[in-house]
């Protein structure tokens, strides 16, 4: 998130450039990941909790991008571990922002927060007393989280707070339909959608209960009584629908059954002799 003007990042970048002589700026997070090839064993200590480099935010002049990414990496790797594996190796060119002056990784914020808070519109880090003006929600922080039966995350109950007008209007409403071409839009329904998120819901308790699936909303939903009470709904659906389709296959072979001992019986009424024109 960004929670400072272009003058106010510029200003404190310059700052940390001006103090460090390095003009890529990374954000620093508690964990260290992956720890593989003494890339933990070798970060340099920190006054705070803050760190271990975090490849989620980064800012830096456009020669140092160059300089650092100046040869093609044929190999796919974890991004994090390249530049983990950079930084251990030119500890010269990469600053970590260790203090939460420039950039800041969080989770979430308020009582879970840890020394985090929002004041006056930003986020204040109690520790080191800064404002950042970037803000990385890491990790759980931008998951999916349900909350009183609704999706939503850390991040975006952050952005509610901040600015519930325009959270609502991107995030609260539901909108279905189809794009027509470049220009036209097929709207069947467009609104609070309730109805939507509870269909949702549902199916989604039938794939992560059943299917095995794992995912952030599996993880949330899978053994709660939402999905418990869910997926009894739509087992007594199931099972009222085969028994109305064995009763109509019932009914139709009891009615034919009944049809053919109508006819015996008529039959050894008249000596199996049917008349024109009988009928049960």
């Amino acid at each position: 998130m960004v929670m400072g003007g272009a003058s106010e990042i510029l200003r404190v970048f310059e700052d940390l450039e001006r103090e460090s002589g390095k003009s890529l700026v990374f954000n620093a997070e508690p964990a260290c990941f992956p720890d593989t090839e003494g890339i933990c064993e070798k970060h340099p200590p920190a006054k705070y909790r803050w760190r271990f480099l975090n490849a989620g935010l980064m800012v830096g002049r456009v020669h140092a991008y160059k300089n650092m990414l100046r040869d093609p990496q044929p190999i796919a790797v974890n991004d994090q571990w390249w530049f983990q594996i950079y930084r251990r190796d030119h500890p010269d060119e990469i600053l970590l922002d260790t203090y939460c002056n420039l950039t800041c990784t969080l989770y979430t914020i308020g009582q879970l927060g840890d020394g985090l808070e929002l004041l006056n519109g930003r986020v204040h880090v109690r520790q080191t007393e800064t404002l950042p003006p970037l803000v990385h929600f890491v990790s759980f922080g931008h998951r999916t989280k349900w909350i009183d039966g609704r999706p939503t995350s850390y991040l975006q109950e952050t952005f509610r707070q901040l600015f519930p007008e325009h959270s609502a209007r991107l995030m609260d409403g539901w909108w279905l339909g189809a794009n027509v071409g470049a220009t036209h839009d097929l709207t069947i329904y467009e609104g609070e959608g309730r109805s939507l998120l509870a269909m949702m819901t549902s199916f989604l308790c039938l794939q992560c209960t059943f299917s095995g699936i794992e995912s952030d909303d599996c993880y949330e939903l899978r053994g709660t009584a939402t999905c418990f009470w869910m997926n009894s709904c739509w087992f007594l659906v199931i099972l009222t629908l085969a028994f109305l389709v064995w009763l109509l296959v019932w009914g139709q072979n009891f009615r034919h059954r009944l049809h053919a001992l109508c006819l015996t019986v008529r039959y050894a009424q008249l000596n199996n002799q049917k008349p024109p024109g009988l009928d049960c």
